[in-house]
């Protein structure tokens, strides 16, 4: 429902029934990311399970959000990145232009931790 929710009030026009959503257990690298068939106009957002178990509900609504953007950059101009188009939503979905990707521990500090990263 949030998905939906941040769609229709941010997105209006944006035809978010036709983004699929799939979780990955097995990604490493990223919090989400988001494909694009430009012929379907189609989206397919990808989110991972360590992003929400390691960093809770919260995080990952932001990681939802931060997709939907991307989402939305194919859908309005067949392309996306983090640039003007994507920061003019940072401040009103309380989300970052760039996120910082899983990376494996390299200190003690971060032992506790198997993969730390933000988005």
């Amino acid at each position: 429902m949030h998905a939906a929710d941040v769609a229709a009030e941010h997105f209006p026009e944006f035809p978010v029934e036709a983004i699929d959503w799939e979780v990955s257990e097995r990604a490493q690298q990223q919090a989400g990311v988001t494909e694009y068939d430009p012929d379907t106009k189609s989206a397919t957002i990808w989110l991972t399970w360590n992003t929400y178990r390691e960093f809770g509900w919260q995080q990952f609504c932001k990681t939802v959000r931060h997709e939907l953007v991307h989402a939305w950059q194919y859908w309005r101009f067949d392309e996306t990145d983090h640039s003007e188009t994507f920061a003019r939503w940072t401040g009103s979905l309380n989300i970052v232009q760039h996120c910082e990707r899983f990376t494996s521990p390299s200190s003690a500090l971060l032992r506790s931790h198997p993969w730390s990263g933000s988005c």
